[in-house]
C-alpha cells in the first residue's frame, strides 16, 4: 500500500472515531526516511519505527555488525 493510500485510511478512520484514541503506523526505517511519507506521518498521533539492519540496503548477513 502506498503512503498516500495509508494516509487516506488513517484520516478516514480518525474521522469515524472522532479522534477519541491515538492512531498511528509502524514502518521500516527505509520508509520513514522517504519524503513521500511526510504527509502520512503528519496525520499520525504516534509513529513506530522498525530499525533492523536486515531491512537496510547493503546489509551483509555474514557481517552483521557492519
Amino acid at each position: 500500500m502506498s503512503a498516500n493510500e495509508l494516509k487516506k485510511k488513517i484520516v478516514n478512520f480518525k474521522k469515524r472515531i472522532n479522534n477519541k484514541v491515538p492512531v498511528g503506523t509502524a514502518q521500516r526505517i527505509s520508509e520513514v526516511l522517504k519524503k513521500e511519507y511526510t504527509d502520512l506521518y503528519n496525520e499520525c498521533d504516534i509513529i513506530g519505527v522498525q530499525i533492523y539492519p536486515f531491512f537496510s540496503t547493503g546489509y551483509n548477513p555474514s557481517k552483521p555488525l557492519d
